[in-house]
């Protein structure tokens, strides 16, 4: 039986990244390519015209809010009839670190002083959580990953395609992708990148393939989010 991951991220470029970078270590682990199934959660793609839906930190929290614990459990971690599996195994839930401090602002959430690298992956965390489980008198359920990523996922990419980079969750991962592929900015005074499915999918495969136990070494709150997937997964 497969074994199904639920993947809410703010994008679709997130998406493929983060679907790589699991798929990768699960298979590097053992388990068999053809027991591992992804569901894309948050953003969806529409079945008809192909399209996705708005990416964005606001859609993240707006997903968990619409599937607040009872509900989320019931959609996809409970089977909805006797003999059929539920749609998943694993929700993994992504948020980028990079302007996490108005976000947790906005939350009434403190932000620690000064802020690491370190300390803005564990905010990142906090406010997942408060989107997640929003009574703070229920713990929350497991089935649950929550991956910061810091600075961005693109931060990934760039560690694996400089092995020398030390701290790689407190570099600015744009200027060092934009160096890599200067046909990725969009040319403006303060440049942002121009994103697609099928270039963040080659970004990984020339950077990050083959690579993810090595960058998530460097990047502790990866490291932290493989090894939950992992204790989750039916890993021989």
């Amino acid at each position: 039986m497969a074994f199904t991951v639920g993947l809410v991220a703010e994008g679709v470029t997130d998406l493929v990244v983060i679907e790589r970078i699991v798929r990768e270590s699960l298979e590097g682990a053992g388990l068999a390519a053809g027991e591992l199934r992804f569901e894309m959660l948050q953003p969806e793609r529409d079945a008809t015209s192909g399209q996705w839906s708005d990416g964005g930190h606001g859609h993240v929290k707006a997903w968990c809010l619409r599937y607040p614990p009872g509900l989320r459990l019931g959609s996809f971690l409970q089977p909805l009839f006797a003999g059929v599996p539920a749609r998943c195994d694993l929700i993994v839930v992504h948020l980028d670190a990079d302007v996490i401090v108005p976000i947790a602002h906005a939350e009434g959430l403190g932000v620690p002083d000064p802020l690491t690298a370190f300390a803005q992956g564990v905010l990142t965390r906090a406010v997942l959580e408060r989107w997640l489980w929003p009574d703070p008198t229920r713990p929350g359920e497991g089935r649950h990953t929550l991956l910061p990523a810091v600075q961005a996922t693109e931060t990934w990419i760039v560690a694996g395609a400089d092995p020398a980079l030390a701290d790689p969750e407190s570099a600015d991962p744009v200027p060092l992708l934009i160096a890599l592929n200067p046909g990725l900015s969009d040319g403006g005074a303060s440049p942002k990148l121009k994103k697609s499915r099928r270039k963040w999918g080659q970004l990984f495969r020339r950077h990050l393939a083959g690579q993810v136990a090595d960058v998530a070494a460097r990047c502790p709150h990866l490291q932290h989010a493989l090894s939950e997937i992992h204790s989750s997964a039916p890993l021989p």
